[in-house]
């Protein structure tokens, strides 16, 4: 699908999001995560969230998925979407631009392996 790339609302600022039409979405629902592919050979996870028919042919990006993706306002390039996998939507959240969510992932990640290092732990001693 080719769309025209424009800046992203003001409250989508760092937020990893992209806003496109659900005729665009290919199945991926509002609030999802996805995979999106530019032409340019460039990806990114990202937040779906949706547009209004006045903008059917457009795809709003916050300032940083546009880097990510080298685009440029005003650009129509082609893209593709799907939805993400599992561990690609872990990574999207340890890495995200919004702080307040990787700061919480990197916390469940830690708690996470704390948990299991010290059931290893009960899991070794109960053997002795």
């Amino acid at each position: 699908m080719r769309l025209t790339v424009k800046e992203g609302f003001g409250y989508d600022t760092y937020k990893d999001t992209i806003r496109i039409h659900s005729e665009h979405r290919l199945g991926v629902r509002s609030g999802h995560l996805a995979k999106v592919w530019v032409a340019n050979g460039k990806s990114a996870v990202v937040a779906v969230r949706g547009l209004s028919d006045s903008e059917r042919d457009v795809i709003r990006l916050d300032l940083e998925t546009r880097r990510r993706l080298d685009l440029k306002n005003g650009q129509q390039p082609e893209f593709r979407l799907r939805e993400s996998y599992p561990w690609e939507a872990l990574i999207w959240a340890a890495k995200a631009s919004d702080p307040t969510a990787r700061v919480a992932t990197w916390i469940a990640i830690r708690g996470f392996v704390v948990s299991v290092v010290l059931s290893a732990a009960q899991l070794y001693q109960g053997w002795k």
